[in-house]
């Protein structure tokens, strides 16, 4: 949720994908990874994108529920438990986790 709610929030204060990158230390592929919730963000950069934002830490970390669900699992919403799609993420992550690991070995 963190990396869409980033995502949301730089195309409302029109702060490009370059000045995120800039500001993040980071280039295209990380931030793609980072909106997409498969990167880690310091506690430092938080803080930054707070600042830019113009939002508190906190109010960055908890995201924004009803966009993310709207935009990221508009699909998954039919689960009468809202428990059982957070754990199908949690299963996609995990999948990727090691998608990415296995072509990363390939490229070694």
């Amino acid at each position: 949720m963190l990396g869409d709610y980033i995502q949301e929030l730089a195309q409302k204060n029109n702060c490009s994908e370059n000045e995120l990158c800039t500001m993040l230390s980071c280039n295209q592929n990380q931030l793609a990874l980072l909106y997409k919730g498969r990167a880690i963000v310091s506690y430092p950069q938080i803080e930054l994108l707070a600042k830019r934002f113009n939002v508190t830490a906190e109010n960055l970390l908890s995201g924004d529920e009803a966009h993310y669900n709207k935009a990221v699992v508009h699909c998954m919403n039919e689960f009468q438990n809202p428990r059982n799609r957070e754990e199908v993420l949690d299963f996609i992550d995990d999948y990727m986790d090691v998608f990415d690991a296995i072509n990363q070995n390939k490229k070694k």
